[in-house]
């Protein structure tokens, strides 16, 4: 179905925003209901995201504020209890995993200013993008402007603070290379 009114638009995409916050969010992943959340989540979904994949999979307890902000490619799964601060854009492309209770972040306060509160600090705002085939383990935290490779890997816990390579996996607080030798 194609929407053709802007204003019409607006207002399905609000509905659906309302009916995933409300109901959708709160149904969970398991039997006998869970063929029917992720089917219910996808469909509110693809009408909320700027760009939405086919073959989404969005866990219970998945919170992206407004969702306007958030591209989404093809069969991406998001685990459970994912939160995605939406004030710049996040782009999560094809086939990436994003593990349970992951935060992205894409703004903080500012800090440059000694003369101001922290209070009064402007915000600083960056876009977050996760590639192709990518995999973050549950509880990392990605912060704002990071770019993560494709085919990388973003360990359990892990803080990433600055972009990671195509084809890395990076671990710790903060972020840095996996070495084979212990």
């Amino acid at each position: 179905m194609t929407i053709k009114t802007p204003l019409l638009k607006v207002i399905v995409s609000n509905v659906c925003l309302l009916l995933y916050h409300l109901i959708a969010k709160h149904i969970p992943t398991s039997f006998p209901l869970t063929s029917f959340g992720f089917w219910l989540r996808r469909l509110l979904c693809a009408r909320i995201f700027g760009n939405c994949g086919h073959g989404l999979m969005i866990e219970h307890k998945v919170d992206f504020g407004r969702g306007k902000l958030l591209h989404v490619g093809d069969y991406v799964y998001i685990g459970r209890a994912t939160q995605i601060n939406l004030n710049a854009e996040v782009h999560i492309a094809h086939r990436a995993y994003i593990g349970e209770e992951v935060l992205i972040y894409t703004q903080d306060h500012g800090n440059s200013r000694t003369d101001i509160t922290m209070q009064e600090q402007p915000y600083i705002r960056a876009p977050v993008s996760v590639g192709e085939q990518a995999v973050v383990g549950s509880r990392a935290i990605i912060l704002k402007g990071i770019s993560i490779g494709r085919n990388a890997t973003i360990e359990v816990g892990t803080v990433v603070p600055r972009d990671v390579p195509e084809g890395s996996t990076v671990i710790g607080v903060p972020a840095r290379p996996l070495q084979d030798n212990y």
